[in-house]
Formats: C-alpha cells, structure tokens, sequence
C-alpha cells in the first residue's frame, strides 16, 4: 500500500502510482486511463459486485488497477474485497492506494452509513490505445 503524504493530489498520486509500477515484478505498464471519480453511497446501497477489470475487448488491455479512498473513516462498510485470495475486508485509509492486478477477482462491499469515495484508474502498456501519462 502506497500512502500520499506531503504533495499535491495528483501529482503525489502520480508518482506513487509509477514507484509501485517499477518494481511489479518486471511487467512495464507504463501508462494509464484517464481519472475516474467513484462514489459509493448507503442510500443507493452501493457496493460493486465481484468482478475483474480486464474481461471483454475495451478492457482487456488494463493490467493493473489503481483504487485511492478519498475520505477513509467517513462511512462503514464499502471494503474492498479479493475473495480468491482471502475473506478479509480492506479498511483502507484516506490518501492511501491499492494497486493490484487487473485480473483478479475483486469486489466493494455494501456501504452501511456513509457514502465512500475513491479515486480510479487502470494502468496499461505501450500498445493500448488508451490515454499516456499526462
């Protein structure tokens, strides 16, 4: 887990981003899809069921995906989930990122107050068409 301390939003994000892309075990993805906002609110029940990012002809060239919580501790429930690895429920702080294959199973757990909100993307390699790094 990668944690955004003392910079500007994205560019910390950035940065921290292309760090753990370094070192993920030699695979090169240099590259990402452009920002997206993620709200998960109770009103609405919102959770994302199990899933993988990378499964059809538009995503199938995402290898890796970057989730940033944005306001950690302001609602329960709304953890992240890899249950092909493990049942445990992820709490994950404000500012902190998880970046994990895009090809793993994975899931938002109902929001049970509150409303969660993150930040996405998905990083790709050189012969996506998808957006470089800005």
């Amino acid at each position: 887990m990668v944690q955004a301390h003392e910079a500007s939003g994205a560019d910390m994000v950035t940065v921290a981003v292309r760090r753990v892309n370094i070192g993920a075990r030699g695979t090169s993805a240099p590259q990402r899809e452009d920002w997206r906002p993620a709200c998960y609110d109770v009103a609405d029940t919102g959770h994302l069921p199990p899933h993988r990012d990378n499964v059809n002809t538009h995503t199938a060239h995402r290898r890796f995906t970057v989730s940033i919580t944005l306001n950690g501790g302001a609602f329960t429930g709304g953890n992240l989930v890899f249950r092909e690895y493990s049942e445990h429920a992820y709490d994950v702080e404000t500012g902190s990122a998880v970046i994990f294959s895009a090809s793993v199973l994975h899931e938002v757990t109902p929001v049970t107050s509150g409303r969660r909100m993150a930040l996405l993307t998905h990083l790709f390699g050189e012969t996506s068409p998808a957006r470089r790094w800005s």
